[in-house]
């Protein structure tokens, strides 16, 4: 009997402990498509400015040393050139940086944006800091050609006193993604 009372107490264990209530559910992400590469230009549509590759996009005006490893000093007039043209419904993303240092000199500053040569946005930082921009872009504009232009123009530039270099913004990440 006590081996009876045993097996039974020992089923009644498993049976309790094989149940349990369900994983809690958790939905699927939002899925987006993964940046590609433009195969004709084999240029990328969005770039890390601490990415292998940054450089290979820099056209004008991009420091070439990487600082912290995460971002470059642009020049009054920073172009890079990206593989967009693929993109169906892009929208631009940047993140820059308008350094105290250059702000205590310069006030406001104002970045002007062109894609592919073409007036796209005007926007004006009244305080020092990091800033992130971003707008959907018309299709149009990136279908001029393979290869997408992205130039900014920073208003004014700050001029160092002692060789005149002009300075522009810190940039950290800029190009195009699928809205």
């Amino acid at each position: 009997m006590r081996c009876t009372w045993r097996a039974a107490g020992l089923a009644g264990l498993l049976i309790l402990s094989s149940c349990r209530p369900d994983p809690p559910y958790y939905p699927i992400p939002e899925q987006q498509r993964p940046l590609t590469f433009n195969e004709a230009t084999g240029l990328l549509p969005f770039i890390e400015m601490n990415a292998p590759e940054a450089p290979e996009h820099f056209v004008a005006d991009i420091s070439p040393v990487l600082e912290a490893g995460t971002w470059r000093w642009t020049g009054e007039r920073p172009t890079l050139r990206l593989g967009a043209s693929h993109i169906q419904r892009p929208k631009l993303v940047m993140d820059l940086a308008v350094p105290e240092v250059t702000f205590r000199d310069t006030g406001p500053v104002t970045v002007t944006i062109y894609i592919n040569d073409q007036f796209f946005k005007r926007v004006r930082y009244t305080t020092p800091g990091n800033k992130h921009f971003e707008a959907p872009v018309p299709r149009q504009l990136l279908e001029v050609a393979e290869e997408t232009t992205l130039r900014m123009v920073v208003h004014p530039p700050w001029v160092a006193p002692t060789d005149g270099n002009r300075l522009g913004v810190i940039l950290i990440r800029a190009g195009f993604v699928e809205q």
